[in-house]
């Protein structure tokens, strides 16, 4: 688990890598945060308290503590997708799309 939430990270690192892109969603400092899904029937509508980090020079970000939990409360494996939909800035919707194979 451990290597596929950091490969998950390093991806989220990657798409949030640039100055203007927290700009532009306000992710102005480190904050707390909510991802939410809604990964199947049974469970519905889901959510978990995640950190959010923002680098000192204000070039990217991580989310940090909460991370873990998230990943394996969804199952997150290697090769699965997440694909973030922000509904406010401290408000992400998780998409989850599972590799094939």
């Amino acid at each position: 688990m451990k290597k596929e939430c950091c490969q998950l990270m390093s991806r989220i690192a990657t798409a949030v890598g640039c100055r203007f892109l927290l700009w532009a969603i306000g992710l102005q400092r480190t904050c707390e945060m909510t991802l939410r899904t809604n990964t199947d029937e049974v469970h519905g509508l889901r959510s978990w308290k995640v950190g959010f980090i923002v680098y000192a020079d204000r070039r990217g970000g991580d989310i940090t503590r909460g991370w873990r939990r998230f990943c394996k409360d969804n199952g997150i494996e290697e090769g699965d997708v997440c694909t973030f939909n922000i509904v406010k800035t401290t408000l992400w919707h998780v998409d989850i799309t599972r590799r094939r194979g």
